[in-house]
């Protein structure tokens, strides 16, 4: 069984263990009724493993679950067995960001302050090899750069589809005139975001210089937002050499605010893509 937590086998897990409070059975006997360890419940209950659709249904029937509760918890387990979000790190991303890159996938809607370049999701491939390629004490292999390409690249598909992720990105003007990779990179970047900015479910902002010192400028943030009601926002922070994945509702709070702070000084979508196209004809021009 996957030993990955994911928000849908969370809610799985949640359910179950909700059950098994109410039933007042305690998780070493649910663990003696399945023969399995008081680990294997925990783990179930935490969402790090899915049971299997039998061992499920033995567990509800335990718990005393009527056949409307029975239902709905069979349906949570089937969402989250059919789940096919898969999630390319490179072997040595820490745990932190692997908690994000699988929330992410499950998340419709995503905030980004990126204030040292373009965020991730909106990168060419040859601008994503230049930032990986970067000289930095934290610089990979190629084989590893190689591969951190590829995840970026692989992020992407969240954009597409028939329900892709909304994002909404506030980036720091001086990633628009710093050329990463060089002039023919930075321009191929360029365009890209002019492209993009045609799609309705992504909007891009430029925080202009004249709006001085704001909230997180040392460090990205990405904050997640879900459609079920039963799962929080949360938020990666980055910083050099990592990030950190936060969940703390208060803090999370905290950066909602921030984005909605620098979104008040940011230029209206229109004016970033007259920022671009200027910054374009500048490299076109050369």
């Amino acid at each position: 069984m996957p030993a990955t937590q994911t928000r849908r086998k969370r809610r799985v897990g949640r359910a179950l263990s909700e059950l098994r409070e109410r039933s007042g059975r305690t998780a070493e006997e649910a663990a003696e009724f399945l023969g399995c360890s008081r680990s294997t419940i925990t783990r179930i209950e935490s969402g790090h493993v899915l049971c299997r659709r039998t061992e499920l249904l033995a567990l509800a029937a335990f718990y005393g679950a009527t056949d409307a509760r029975r239902a709905e918890i069979l349906a949570r387990w089937e969402d989250a067995k059919g789940d096919a979000t898969r999630v390319m790190a490179t072997g040595r991303a820490p745990r932190q960001l692997r908690a994000f890159l699988h929330a992410e996938a499950e998340a419709s809607r995503s905030q980004v302050i990126s204030p040292l370049v373009v965020d991730g999701l909106l990168q060419t491939e040859e601008y994503a090899r230049a930032v990986n390629s970067a000289p930095s004490g934290f610089r990979g292999s190629d084989a590893d750069i190689e591969r951190a390409v590829k995840s970026r690249l692989n992020r992407q598909q969240l954009l597409v589809g028939p329900h892709p992720l909304q994002l909404h990105v506030l980036l720091d003007e001086a990633a628009i005139h710093r050329q990463v990779g060089g002039p023919d990179v930075m321009l191929g970047q360029l365009q890209r975001l002019l492209t993009l900015l045609e799609r309705s479910h992504i909007t891009l902002q430029v925080i202009p210089m004249r709006a001085g010192a704001y909230g997180t400028m040392s460090g990205g943030v990405v904050i997640l937002h879900f459609d079920d009601q039963e799962d929080p926002s949360a938020a990666y922070v980055e910083y050099p050499g990592g990030g950190a994945w936060v969940e703390e509702t208060e803090d999370v709070s905290r950066f909602v605010a921030t984005f909605d702070s620098v979104r008040g000084s940011a230029l209206s979508p229109a004016e970033t893509a007259d920022l671009i196209r200027v910054a374009i004809k500048e490299l076109e021009g050369r």
